[in-house]
């Protein structure tokens, strides 16, 4: 490892010390430090295999796929037990235990994060995106706790004693390391009475809460099924809430662990939206997370933008466009504001950075944008083929990469996808926009301008609606250099001014041909035929837009636009 880090950081006195500071950068630093991770073997067990214990196998006229010569042999499965302790551990494990003075009637339970790296830290294992397998998993623990465990649940034993009590669960779709968690402690059960395959956990004294808060989870689970066009994955959903949580929700096979800090009561009005949006995205993550996996990291967007698309438009049909329009208004002003990089990354130090806030509701935004590019219903088609096998019978693909999506995307709608991959999903930044215009009276339009600000240039269309005092009018204005200009022609004419004189205290309306109307003292007239303007009403991307209008313009937008965007403008 020393080798590479030599080229970042050289011994003193080094020859190469000059040479190396052309090229101290961040993406040197990131290749230099992953091949000094590939090539260095700590942390990793190797385990040599006699050649004395490979067992042959001959297999006579055995043609292997894709043509080529018949392969004569082959090598027998072999089992490999490995005995191991996890002692005192760093990450992975987590242990919540009474504290004296600061909680003293904690309920003790444990549970493991396996989400980010988490499950080489408990377990030998290929923790990879790749790397899939069954499994069948055995948990011995004291006869009042609670064992619950990705998988499907198969018996629970007790011992020949009985203080020890043995549950166990089995994973027959083959999913990675990653995929797999538990929790133990005294948990209380709720089944949901209408479809018992959803279970939920708590502890001890919030059954209550607990209904409350997850009573709601058949709807989604049921909506995701019809959207998607392919049932849920697995045989149980168990959601476990436990204490000291590392994040708010972690999602793997067939169950999610979650923070106690979303349970609540009937109480609390403003809590159950955040809550709801949270187990909901947790849900949606079973289809496109857990059972369907990404291939890279870089391709972990794919991971959270699908997941938070389907609870978006979930949380549409439950609480209705309005709400759903202002959650993807308050989403894209947070992306503006903090997300700096790209979706597709590759030069990133470590891959817990793509598991940021900013990453996550950029990946859902971008979703929602891909859906109002291609078409909604050929979106739909394109996650549902996703999840399911195609009809005509074309294998389903486990690993999902960008490529392949973006290839499906075309596949699908016939539309390439390439210059939205270029600047939404590989790109930085966001178009940012000063807009500005003036009504002309000899010609009776508007002259309409955008400007684009800082280094980050963006080309696309800007749709003007347009809102006379007769009807709207909307205007699609395609912008690409730094200062854009357009003309829009008004549908509606002017209201004569009938008064034979004007009254002390009125304002003079301009009588000249060439004077135009471009500021908030003329454009208050009542014979100005210009009622309000909006900017990219359907809000089609992610950008930051500042654009003036008159007083008068603004009180008719307030309260005459049924839109509930409009209003908040």
């Amino acid at each position: 490892m020393s080798n590479y880090l030599d080229e970042l950081v050289p011994q003193q006195g080094s020859d190469t010390q000059v040479e190396t500071r052309k090229v101290r950068d961040l993406a040197t630093l990131s290749v230099f430090y992953l091949a000094a991770a590939n090539a260095s073997n700590e942390g990793e067990l190797v385990v040599e295999v006699p050649q004395s214990d490979i067992v042959e196998m001959v297999l006579e006229n055995t043609q292997p796929p894709g043509g080529g010569p018949p392969v004569s042999k082959t090598y027998q499965p072999f089992e490999l037990r490995i005995v191991y302790k996890v002692i005192c551990p760093r990450s992975g494990v987590h242990f919540v235990l009474p504290d004296a003075h600061a909680y003293p009637h904690r309920s003790p339970h444990m549970y493991t994060s396996s989400e980010v790296d988490g499950a080489r830290m408990w377990m030998p294992c290929l923790d990879t995106l790749i790397d899939r397998c069954t499994w069948e998993l055995e948990l011995k623990t004291h006869p009042d706790c609670s064992a619950v465990c990705s998988g499907q649940f198969v018996e629970q034993t007790w011992s020949g004693d009985g203080d020890i009590k043995i549950t166990r669960y089995r994973i027959d779709t083959p999913i990675t390391a990653r995929s797999i968690a538990f929790a133990v402690g005294m948990f209380e059960e709720w089944t949901d009475p209408n479809v018992p395959q959803l279970k939920h956990y708590c502890l001890p004294g919030r059954r209550d809460k607990l209904i409350h808060t997850v009573e709601f989870l058949s709807q989604p689970l049921a909506y995701f099924a019809e959207f998607l066009g392919a049932k849920y994955p697995y045989e149980t959903y168990r959601q476990v809430f436990v204490e000291d949580a590392p994040t708010e929700a972690s999602s793997f096979c067939s169950l999610s662990v979650l923070s106690t800090h979303l349970l609540h009561g009937p109480e609390i009005i403003d809590q159950t939206i955040y809550t709801r949006r949270v187990l909901a995205f947790a849900l949606a993550e079973q289809w496109i997370g857990n059972f369907i996996t990404v291939k890279t990291w870089p391709d972990l967007w794919l991971r959270f933008g699908s997941a938070g698309y389907l609870a978006n438009i979930f949380f549409k049909k439950m609480f209705g466009n309005n709400d759903y329009r202002m959650h993807l208004l308050k989403e894209g002003e947070y992306v503006i504001e903090h997300s700096k990089n790209a979706l597709y990354r590759s030069n990133y130090i470590h891959h817990v950075e793509l598991f940021s806030r900013a990453a996550k509701r950029k990946a859902a935004l971008v979703f929602y944008m891909l859906e109002r590019q291609f078409g909604a219903d050929a979106f739909r088609k394109t996650l549902g083929q996703i999840v399911r096998p195609g009809e005509d019978g074309e294998k389903r693909v486990l690993s999902l990469t960008t490529r392949y999506v973006m290839k499906l995307i075309k596949k699908i709608t016939g539309q390439d996808p390439r210059n939205f991959e270029k600047k939404w999903i590989n790109g930085t930044g966001f178009p940012d926009l000063s807009c500005g215009f003036g009504f002309s009276r000899r010609k009776h339009h508007i002259e309409f301008a955008i400007r684009q600000n800082g280094n980050c240039k963006f080309s696309g269309n800007l749709l003007v609606r347009v809102h006379e005092t007769g009807q709207n009018n909307d205007q699609a204005i395609a912008y690409e250099e730094d200062v854009q200009g357009a003309d829009i022609q008004c549908l509606s004419r002017m209201r004569k001014n009938r008064r034979k004189k004007r009254q002390a205290g009125d304002i003079a309306v301009p009588t000249e041909e060439t004077e135009q109307v471009d500021d908030s003292t003329r454009l208050n007239q009542i014979d100005v035929p210009l009622l309000w303007i909006r900017l990219d009403p359907d809000f089609t991307y992610i950008k930051k837009i500042q654009f003036r209008q008159s007083e008068r313009m603004w009180l008719n937008q307030l309260t005459q636009d049924r839109d509930v965007i409009g209003q908040y403008e």
